[in-house]
C-alpha cells in the first residue's frame, strides 16, 4: 500500500493534495525528531547517572528511593501512553524530562556496579545494534503490527521466569539464556516501534515524536542493561 493509500484513511483532503515525496519527507522529518530526542535522553541520562555515580559512592543504598523512583518511572510511561493525545507537547516533553532525571538516578547505581570500562564496551554494542535494526528496518517498509500480541505475551513470560530465577531457582546460566531471549526480544520491539514510527509519522503529529523517542529509549535501554547482565555472568 502507497503512503498516500494509507493517508486517505487518516485525512483524505490532505492525501489528496500531497505527492508521495511530500509524505516521504514529512516521515523522514518526524523520524529525525524523534532520533534527535530519543539520543538527547539518553545522552542526558548517561551523564547525570555519571555525574551522580560520583556523588553516592559514599551514600548506602536506600531501596525505598529507588523503588520510588521506579514506580514513578512506570507512571510516566503509563501516563505519556495513555494521555498523550490530551496532553499538549510541552507537557509531554517535561513529562520525558522527568523520565530522564529518573532513569539517571536508577542507572547510577549501574555506573556504581561495573567498570567504566564494561559500561562504555557494552553502550557501544548496544549503540551499533540499535542504529543497525532501525536503518535497515526503515528500509525495509514492512508491517508487523500483528507481531505485536505475540510479543507482549513473550515479554511477559519472560519477566514471569526473571523472577522465578531471581528468587526460586538462582540459576547462573538460567539468567544468561534468558537475558540472551530479552535481548532478541527488545530487538524485535526496535524493529516493531520504527514499523510503528512509520506509519504514525503519517498523522502529522509533532506528539508523536515524543511518546515514539520514550518507547525507542526504553528499548536501547533494555538491551544495554542485558548485554551489561551477560557481561557481568561472563566475569
Amino acid at each position: 500500500m502507497s503512503l498516500k493509500q494509507q493517508l486517505l484513511g487518516i485525512n483524505r483532503t490532505e492525501a489528496l493534495n500531497m505527492s508521495e515525496s511530500q509524505l516521504e519527507q514529512r516521515i523522514e522529518t518526524t523520524i529525525a525528531h524523534t532520533f534527535a530526542w530519543m539520543w538527547w535522553v539518553l545522552f542526558l541520562s548517561f551523564a547525570l547517572a555519571y555525574w551522580l555515580s560520583l556523588w553516592i559512592v559514599d551514600v548506602p543504598f536506600s531501596p525505598w528511593l529507588y523503588w520510588a523512583s521506579w514506580i514513578a518511572w512506570l507512571w510516566i510511561i503509563f501516563w505519556m501512553n495513555r494521555s498523550w493525545r490530551k496532553l499538549s507537547y510541552g507537557a509531554l516533553a517535561w513529562l520525558l524530562l522527568l523520565f530522564w532525571l529518573l532513569e539517571g538516578y536508577g542507572l547510577s547505581w549501574i555506573f556504581r556496579a561495573y567498570n567504566l570500562g564494561s559500561i562504555y564496551n557494552v553502550f557501544m554494542s548496544s549503540t551499533i545494534l540499535f542504529a543497525t535494526l532501525s536503518i535497515v528496518w526503515y528500509h525495509v517498509k514492512i508491517d508487523i503490527a500483528r507481531t505485536w500480541p505475540i510479543l507482549f505475551r513473550s515479554m511477559i513470560a519472560l519477566i514471569i521466569s526473571l523472577l522465578i530465577n531471581a528468587f526460586v531457582l538462582q540459576s547462573s546460566i538460567a539468567d544468561m539464556r534468558l537475558s540472551v531471549i530479552w535481548i532478541v526480544i527488545f530487538s524485535w520491539f526496535v524493529i516493531y516501534d520504527m514499523n510503528l514510527l512509520r506509519q504514525q509519522a503519517l498523522w502529522w503529529d509533532r506528539r508523536i515524536e515524543l511518546l515514539m523517542a520514550l518507547w525507542l529509549f526504553i528499548n536501547f535501554i533494555n538491551i544495554f542493561l542485558f548485554l551489561l547482565r551477560l557481561t557481568g555472568w561472563q566475569e
